[in-house]
């Protein structure tokens, strides 16, 4: 019997699970499962999972599998599909799965007419981004590359005080006073006031996630032990915030930021280093326009001489419309090339 492809159902649920052990190797049976149904089950986005699954003779053969995003442009709200989990078990491979499962996921979504859709994919490596190109998807102008904004004082601090940096916000948290307002460093999630920010202080112009009260329940749910949330108030509102993630003893995740301007901005990463004696922030910078904002605050973009010496290749995202045979015409929603990276607001926390 060939291969069958076709979309999940709960009966698949446990071996589907099984099956991610082989790409989530550090993770056990239970942590997978979490992050399944996080992923894919709770996601205030999706109606029903996007997961299609290959199967032969009654055992799982591979899945695809799509994180469903809203995001707006203007006032016009566009569904986006982040291509995630993808794998083939080791007996079906070279035998064209992961070609099968992405045709089977074009056919239905351009079935179900989905005019206001995008499929932005930035989790794409060497081996997977060939097949995609053939499949319609095209280089955008943006690579996956990543910014840092180092302290050196801070790194010795680290290695000589062994400093851990989220001792400083167990349970109570930290809050200081200073010349732009009150500076709070947090595990706690004010989801509400961050979504109200947001709303009123959003680039219109760019098509980017919205971050609604939803989208922060669910993005910071998974790990939130990981999480920190760092908020700056003048008089009681919030003028800006970011959101850090432990990577490493030394090496800290930017996963987003919004501020009213570069000088809160700049001040809320300034202050977030010096209290939590970060010796190296890292972040993806896609867009220029993020490098110039990013620049001002500290951040420098990695230098293309060092990726050629560590023979480090950062590849695009690549876009594509829903449609079966895009045309030229396709790649533009409101006038905005998809395929131009200055048209996007992508955060590291968009990275699914």
């Amino acid at each position: 019997m060939s291969i069958k492809i076709k979309k999940y159902n709960e009966a698949w649920q446990e071996k589907l699970i099984n099956l991610l052990g082989f790409m989530w190797k550090s993770s056990n049976e239970k942590e997978r499962e979490e992050k399944f149904f996080w992923r894919y089950i709770n996601n205030p986005y999706t109606k029903e999972p996007v997961i299609f699954i290959a199967e032969k003779d009654g055992e799982l053969a591979g899945f695809r599998a799509f994180v469903i995003q809203k995001a707006v442009l203007d006032s016009e709200e566009y569904q986006i599909f982040s291509p995630a989990d993808a794998i083939v078990h080791p007996s079906y491979r070279r035998m064209g799965v992961f070609s099968k499962l992405n045709d089977f996921f074009l056919e239905d979504i351009c079935a179900e007419n989905a005019k206001k859709s995008v499929i932005l994919n930035l989790s794409s490596n060497k081996y997977s981004t060939p097949g995609y190109l053939k499949q319609g998807w095209q280089k955008s102008n943006g690579l996956k590359s990543y910014g840092f904004k180092i302290s050196l004082y801070n790194f010795l601090k680290a290695k000589l005080k062994n400093i851990n940096v989220f001792d400083y916000t167990k349970d109570k948290g930290f809050i200081l006073v200073n010349k732009l307002g009150q500076f709070e460093i947090s595990s706690i999630l004010y989801a509400d006031e961050m979504a109200e920010f947001v709303s009123d202080n959003r680039q219109k112009s760019k098509i980017t996630n919205i971050r609604d009260i939803d989208y922060f329940k669910w993005r910071y749910s998974n790990n939130k032990h990981k999480y920190r949330f760092v908020y700056l108030r003048s008089k009681g509102e919030l003028k800006g915030y970011c959101v850090i993630k432990k990577s490493s003893s030394l090496q800290y995740s930017l996963e987003e930021y919004m501020a009213v301007d570069t000088k809160h901005l700049h001040n809320i990463f300034k202050k977030t280093a010096s209290v939590l004696n970060i010796p190296v922030f890292r972040t993806m910078i896609i867009s220029n326009h993020q490098k110039k904002i990013l620049n001002k605050c500290g951040f420098y973009k990695e230098p293309a001489l060092l990726l050629k010496l560590l023979k480090i290749n950062r590849l695009p995202v690549l876009v594509r419309p829903v449609s079966l045979k895009p045309q030229e015409a396709d790649f533009f929603i409101n006038g905005l090339d998809i395929r131009n990276m200055e048209n996007w607001l992508i955060y590291q926390a968009d990275v699914h």
